[in-house]
């Protein structure tokens, strides 16, 4: 990259110092700032944010600053005056056009379909789409975009294999500690610190936490790791709060699990 910072300013200065021998008028400076944002936007076309803007703008200044000293001391006719506007007009040029660009392809929410807020958003770790972080598109307690959520797409994978590698084999007893479902309806593990089973659609639903004790299923999809904060194995035990959401219950109570031990 810096061989192309390098090739930029050299570039502009080419540019600045002809127009500066030839004497030529202010309106052409803007085509120096003009080159520069077409050879970043050339060369790095997806880097819109600010670093963005500030490489225009060093490789204009720089670039007619080197290319405009050597004309005016050689007596060109320009003074130091129209040489600082001529850089200016061009900086704010490059700048202009790298701002407006930035502003063009601004991340857009998948779901709302407006500019996310200062740039803040979240890509959804299930569908992966970026939404803004407005409540109505993204689910923050649950870590997933509003349409996930109401969907329950899943993240884990089906394979008994994943699932087995994880949490063991599965419960032939009890019920879910969430959802109420009994083994012989949904396929229970169970947690590695407090042993109670959950169901795969709750394992899922609850992004890998165990809604007792807070536990955290090991080696999680990547994409789902920034969202999950893991408890460590001394985690005190708790019982999920009565009001906090959860998928809708079986019939029957809570009843634990006859997993292994």
């Amino acid at each position: 990259m810096r061989i192309h910072a390098g090739l930029a300013v050299l570039l502009v200065a080419a540019m600045q110092f002809v127009f500066s021998v030839a004497n030529g008028p202010l309106w052409l400076a803007p085509l120096a700032g003009v080159t520069a944002w077409a050879f970043w936007r050339l060369v790095d076309p997806e880097r819109q944010a600010r670093g963005g803007i500030m490489r225009v703008a060093g490789s204009v200044a720089i670039g007619s600053l080197l290319g405009s000293l050597p004309a005016l001391l050689l007596g060109n006719g320009q003074t130091p005056r129209d040489i600082a506007a001529s850089l200016v007009i061009a900086t704010v040029t490059g700048v202009a056009l790298q701002a407006l660009g930035f502003r063009r392809h601004a991340a857009v929410c998948v779901l709302c379909k407006r500019p996310a807020d200062g740039g803040a958003g979240f890509e959804c770790p299930r569908c992966a789409d970026r939404v803004c972080a407005r409540p109505t598109c993204w689910n923050a307690r649950h870590a997933r975009c509003t349409r996930c959520y109401e969907r329950e797409i899943v993240i884990f994978p089906i394979a008994d294999k994943w699932w087995t590698q994880r949490l063991g084999p599965k419960v032939r007893q009890g019920e879910c500690t969430s959802c109420g479902k009994e083994a012989r309806e949904a396929d229970l593990r169970e947690c590695g610190q407090c042993h109670w089973p959950m169901c795969q659609r709750c394992w899922d639903y609850y992004n890998g936490t165990c809604r007792r004790c807070e536990w955290t299923i090991p080696d999680l999809p990547a994409r789902l790791r920034p969202f999950v904060r893991a408890k460590s194995r001394g985690a005190r035990n708790r019982a999920p709060d009565d009001g906090e959401s959860s998928p809708p219950r079986a019939q029957g109570g809570y009843a634990r699990g006859g997993g292994r031990r």
